[in-house]
C-alpha cells in the first residue's frame, strides 16, 4: 500500500471502509493503455454511415474463437461480410452465461467483477479484465481536454473522488497506478459513515482531489452538505442531469460539470462536448 492510501484510510476524519481493491494493472497493462490514450488523442476518422471501421473487424476476428458466446455468435459467419447478421449482446447473456463471455485464455487471477446498480433491471455482476477497466481513464482524459481541463496527478496526493449518496455502498481507498499511483477513493456521503458531522467536508478540505465523480444525485447532496472545494472538474453519470443541477453545480464549484453516459456492461459511451 503506498504513502497516499495509507493516509486516505488513516485519516483522522475517513469515512468507516468497508472494502479494500486495487486496480490490478500490470506494467504490459500499462503500456497498452499509453498506447490506446495516444489513439484517441489523435482522433477519429470521417466515415460514410453503415461503414465498420477496419480496426473493428479485425478486433472481431481476432476473438471470433476466443470464447463460447463468440464461437456460437460468430459460427458460419465473417464479420466483413455478414455484419448485420452479427447477433447483439443482451443482459440476458450477462445474467445467465457471464462465464460464457469470459475468454478461454483469461487470467481470472486478474479478474476484476462489478455489480451494477440495477436501474436498468435487476442487478448484474459483470467480470472485467483490469485492462477494460483501466480503460475509463484514457476515455477520462479525453473528456476533459474536450473541456479544457488537462490535471496533473502524483503519487503523494489524492487524484479522484468517486462520491456516492446512498444508505450504504462498497466505500473504499486506492490509487491509480496508470495515473502515476495518485490517490483514489470511494466515498458515501451518507452521515452515517463518517466520525462526526463535519468530517466529510473536512476530508474534501484536507485532500482536495482535482476530479470528482459522481451521479447527479450525489453532487447535490454534496452541496446540501455544504462540502467547500474546487476541483478542475465533475463528471456525472448514471442518471441525467438536469439543466438547473448542472448550473447550480457550476456556480458552486467554478468548473465544468460533464454529464457522461457509461455503464457498467460497457464502459464509458459518451459525454457531452462543450
Amino acid at each position: 500500500m503506498n504513502g497516499i492510501v495509507t493516509r486516505l484510510r488513516q485519516h483522522p476524519d475517513a469515512p468507516r471502509w468497508n472494502h479494500a481493491a486495487t486496480d490490478r494493472l500490470a506494467a504490459t497493462d500499462r503500456a497498452a493503455l499509453g498506447r490506446f490514450a495516444e489513439a484517441l488523442a489523435r482522433g477519429r476518422t470521417r466515415r460514410e454511415a453503415g461503414e465498420v471501421p477496419a480496426g473493428v473487424l479485425r478486433w472481431l476476428r481476432g476473438r471470433a474463437d476466443k470464447s463460447p458466446h463468440n464461437r456460437r455468435a460468430l459460427a458460419g459467419l465473417r464479420p466483413e461480410r455478414d455484419w448485420a447478421r452479427i447477433p447483439t449482446m443482451g443482459r440476458e447473456d450477462l445474467a445467465v452465461r457471464a462465464h460464457e463471455v469470459v475468454p478461454d485464455d483469461a487470467d481470472l487471477s486478474a479478474m476484476l467483477v462489478y455489480r451494477t446498480a440495477g436501474t436498468t433491471g435487476h442487478a448484474l455482476l459483470v467480470p472485467h479484465a483490469a485492462r477494460a477497466v483501466g480503460a475509463y481513464l484514457p476515455f477520462l482524459e479525453l473528456g476533459l481536454r474536450r473541456h479544457g481541463v488537462r490535471p496533473t496527478f502524483s503519487p503523494d496526493a489524492a487524484g479522484l473522488f468517486l462520491v456516492g449518496a446512498q444508505a450504504r455502498t462498497v466505500t473504499y481507498p486506492s490509487s491509480f497506478s496508470y495515473w502515476k499511483g495518485t490517490g483514489f477513493a470511494k466515498l458515501n456521503l451518507n452521515p452515517g459513515d463518517w466520525p462526526s458531522p463535519g468530517s466529510a467536508a473536512r476530508y474534501f478540505a484536507e485532500f482536495a482531489p482535482p476530479l470528482l465523480t459522481g451521479d447527479p444525485l450525489s453532487f447535490a447532496e454534496m452541496l446540501r452538505q455544504g462540502v467547500k472545494h474546487r476541483p478542475r472538474a465533475l463528471v456525472t453519470t448514471a442518471v441525467g442531469l438536469s439543466g438547473g443541477l448542472k448550473r447550480r453545480l457550476e456556480k458552486a464549484y467554478r468548473c465544468p460539470v460533464i454529464d457522461w453516459y457509461s455503464l457498467t456492461e460497457t464502459g464509458p459511451l459518451g459525454y457531452a462536448c462543450p
